[in-house]
C-alpha cells in the first residue's frame, strides 16, 4: 500500500506505472533522443559540475520550466493514449530530473531553499 501510494503522488512514477500497463518499459524498449538534446544534457551537467560560486538560478528556471512543460505533454499523451509520444517524453523527463536533483543538491550547499 505504500508503494502504491508513493506512486499516485509522482505523476513521474505514475507515468511509467501507466506505460508499463501497457507493456512498455524505457528499459526493454529505449528511445533514441536527438543528437541536439542529449548535447544540450551533457552541456548542463557539465556547468552543474564546475566549480561555482553561487546558485546557477537561470539553469534552474530553465530546467523546471522544461520539466513542467514536459510533464503537461506527458499528461496529454497519456489522456490521448500516445504511448508512443508518451515513452519519448519519458525519456526526456528522466535527464531532466537527473539535472532537478543536481539543482536540489545545490540549492542546499549554497542555502538556497
Amino acid at each position: 500500500m505504500n508503494e502504491a501510494y508513493k506512486t499516485l503522488l509522482s505523476p513521474f512514477a505514475r507515468a511509467h506505472y501507466l506505460l508499463k500497463l501497457e507493456n512498455i518499459t524505457l528499459e526493454n524498449s529505449p528511445v533514441e533522443l536527438p543528437q541536439d538534446f542529449l548535447l544540450r544534457i551533457m552541456e548542463v551537467n557539465e556547468q552543474l559540475a564546475g566549480e561555482m560560486s553561487s546558485f546557477p538560478i537561470d539553469i534552474a528556471i530553465e530546467i523546471r520550466q522544461e520539466i513542467d512543460d514536459h510533464m503537461k505533454n506527458l499528461s496529454q499523451a497519456l489522456n490521448q493514449m500516445d504511448l508512443t509520444r508518451a515513452k519519448e517524453i519519458l525519456a526526456r523527463l528522466q535527464y531532466f530530473n537527473n539535472i532537478n536533483e543536481k539543482l536540489t543538491e545545490l540549492e542546499m550547499k549554497f542555502d538556497v531553499v
